[in-house]
This record gives structure tokens, C-alpha cells and sequence, in this order.
């Protein structure tokens, strides 16, 4: 019995193989983690459809779900969507929210500070901008538990 349940593209697990894992993160440089972050977060955004994208009531076969579209999606035809993120409810519009806003519009705009701060192309500028960054980086590669960059 074949499943109606949408499969990950297989490209999913080559993007989760190029993250480091903890060993090699934790001999990572601070400058390597901010640039292997801004590496993945390019090629992402770049594979995925182009933004902006916003939150919509999906409707499909008469249900409604919080789904997100790209420009040239339409809230009626499941086929245009991005992705949805349940039958409704405050959490998955919430999702649905957050994933719409952290288009590859704005991962490009990061991973573009990621590297400039990786680059010290601005050294006047704070420590703690540096460690944002490296909060970032550590969050978007799942190595947040790793050693100090300090």
C-alpha cells in the first residue's frame, strides 16, 4: 500500500552529510565555522525556490493547512506550495510564519556576514559582533554544544 505521506528529496540527506560532525567542529577555527556556515547556508538557499515567500492557508481536498508559497505560488493548488506544516493551529501557522520570513533572500544576507565577519574585513568592530556570529554559525551547523572559540 503506497503511502500519501510526501517523501524528503534525497538531496536532503547530501545537504545533512556535509555538516560537520562534532570532532571536526570542535577543531574548527572560529573563521572555519563561520565560513562553513555561510557555505551551507548559500547552497541552500540557493537550491531552494527563490523568495520572497509568505504564510497561506493552504487548502487541499477541502482541508486547510498552514502552508508557505513562493511568488508565484497559489494558497489553492498544493502542487505551488513550498512546504505545510500541518492541519492549522497556532504552532504550525507559527511555523509557517517563521519559515516564509527566513527566506533565501535573508540566508544569503547572512551568510554574506557570516563571511565578512569571518574575513575580519571590519576589525573595528565589537567582540561581541564576532560572537554573534559565531552563535549563528555553531546554531546553523547543530554544533552548539562545541568547545569554546573564544
Amino acid at each position: 500500500m503506497a503511502s500519501d505521506t510526501p517523501r524528503m528529496p534525497d538531496r536532503y540527506d547530501e545537504w545533512l552529510s556535509t555538516e560537520p560532525d562534532s570532532e571536526e567542529a570542535e577543531q574548527m577555527t572560529p573563521a572555519m565555522k563561520l565560513r562553513a556556515a555561510a557555505k551551507l547556508m548559500r547552497e541552500r538557499a540557493e537550491a531552494a525556490t527563490e523568495g520572497p515567500w509568505r504564510p497561506v492557508a493552504g487548502i487541499w481536498q477541502d482541508e486547510t493547512f498552514a502552508a508557505v508559497i513562493g511568488p508565484k505560488g497559489i494558497p489553492g493548488d498544493a502542487g505551488t506550495w513550498l512546504m505545510a506544516t500541518g492541519h492549522g493551529g497556532a504552532s504550525e501557522e507559527a511555523n509557517a510564519d517563521h519559515a516564509a520570513g527566513m527566506h533565501p533572500g535573508v540566508a544569503l544576507a547572512v551568510a554574506d556576514w557570516l563571511d565578512e565577519v569571518a574575513d575580519d574585513r571590519h576589525p573595528e568592530l565589537p567582540a561581541w559582533v564576532e560572537s554573534g556570529a559565531l552563535t549563528v554559525a555553531r546554531a546553523y551547523l547543530g554544533t552548539e554544544g562545541s568547545a569554546d572559540d573564544g
